[in-house]
């Protein structure tokens, strides 16, 4: 076994997982760079902060991967027909099939109801991001929507490896929707659950 890999961490490991929602071009080029200089971001955090600042690190480039993904895949190069006489070649075009960016922008969901929520209703959010509750160590507000948007990631994952309606549908169901009503949720949670620490 490769000794590099006996040492990665749990966090190393869930951010190769989530390197696979970029395109598989982009992930042959890049995923091995990204994967290192976190690797090397999170040994520093640990040396200087301990695993407060190893977790707050991690949830950035989480989150960081999730804004990112959905771009490279609509940048990526859909086929073009080559053309009958050779003598006129075609010319590549980028592009996305329409039913992958609609899956896209619906897995993604979550992801725009809380940017919503946070520009329209800024006062709704303001329990997701003071310190009333703590959960592992952070405001609970900020764990929910970091588990949220983790749940958006897996959701993409899933969304990418379907084909079919069926499994599409089924995929938005059990990912977006649950990581959606959560970030809904979040701020009446928080204030309940101050109100009973009270």
């Amino acid at each position: 076994m490769d000794p590099r890999a006996a040492r990665m961490t749990r966090y190393e490991r869930a951010y190769r997982r989530l390197l696979r929602l970029y395109p598989a071009r982009f992930q042959d080029e890049f995923a091995n760079e990204m994967a290192q200089v976190l690797a090397d971001q999170l040994l520093a955090a640990r040396l200087g902060g301990g695993a407060g600042a190893e977790l707050s690190l991690w949830i950035r480039a989480a989150l960081d991967l999730l804004a990112t993904a959905p771009g490279q895949h609509i940048r990526r190069e859909a086929p073009v027909p080559q053309p009958i006489d050779s003598r006129f070649p075609a010319v590549e075009r980028p592009g996305l099939s329409s039913g992958s960016a609609i899956r896209m922008v619906l897995g993604l969901s979550p992801v725009w109801l809380f940017l919503y929520l946070a520009v329209a209703v800024p006062r709704f959010l303001d329990p997701v991001f003071e310190d009333r509750v703590a959960m592992l160590g952070f405001p609970m507000g900020l764990v929910l929507v970091a588990i949220a948007m983790l749940w958006t990631g897996a959701g993409l994952v899933a969304l990418r490896a379907r084909r079919s309606f069926f499994g599409a549908s089924m995929a938005l169901l059990l990912f977006a929707g649950p990581a959606s009503v959560l970030v809904l949720v979040a701020p009446a949670l928080i204030l309940a659950v101050a109100n009973i620490n009270l």
